[in-house]
């Protein structure tokens, strides 16, 4: 993988736009904290990647026009029509921790009830099925994709090799 890849991933992750979330950019490309930091680096010095702010992740006025010229050279489509790039997914048991339960929004208070170990309720059974899916918080109206991370024994993603993950742990990403 190269850093032009991980423009193109990061412009498609979310929206597509020029904002992107690094646990689900990660997951994409399959790149360890070490591998990511290396590319994000090399972009950060050409201007085409913002400095982080925890896990987001802003591509540069020049960052999100090199992923629409690269996006043009290789489809048809309008580079608003990219679509969102997959997330890996295996079917493994599923970890749920309380913190896993509460809104990311700042300030808001909502929870996922039904993100238990062994729901029972339709999002749940939607989420182990598919990996995924769309949720409403209550309490802030924000909207969230829920994902099911793979996770190695020692609480690390399994970022680098999905395949080596030993359980899942759901991750929020804002949604669309």
């Amino acid at each position: 993988m190269d850093a032009e890849t991980l423009v193109d991933v990061a412009y498609a992750e979310h929206r597509p736009s020029r904002w992107a979330y690094r646990p689900a950019v990660q997951a994409i490309t399959r790149l360890d904290d070490t591998a990511f930091d290396a590319l994000a680096g090399a972009l950060r010095a050409r201007g085409l990647l913002e400095p982080a702010q925890d896990d987001d992740l802003t591509l540069t006025d020049a960052g999100a026009e090199l992923a629409r010229e690269r996006w043009a050279q290789s489809s048809s489509q309008p580079h608003w029509m990219i679509p969102a790039p997959s997330l890996p997914y295996r079917k493994l048991a599923v970890r749920i921790e309380p913190e896993d339960q509460r809104c990311p929004s700042s300030g808001c208070d909502g929870e996922a009830t039904w993100l238990r170990p062994k729901g029972r309720s339709a999002a749940f059974k939607a989420l182990v099925g598919d990996g995924s899916v769309a949720w409403t918080c209550p309490a802030c109206s924000r909207k969230w994709v829920v994902y099911l991370q793979g996770y190695n024994d020692d609480g690390a993603p399994a970022y680098r090799d999905p395949d080596e993950a030993a359980y899942n742990r759901p991750r929020w990403r804002r949604s669309r």
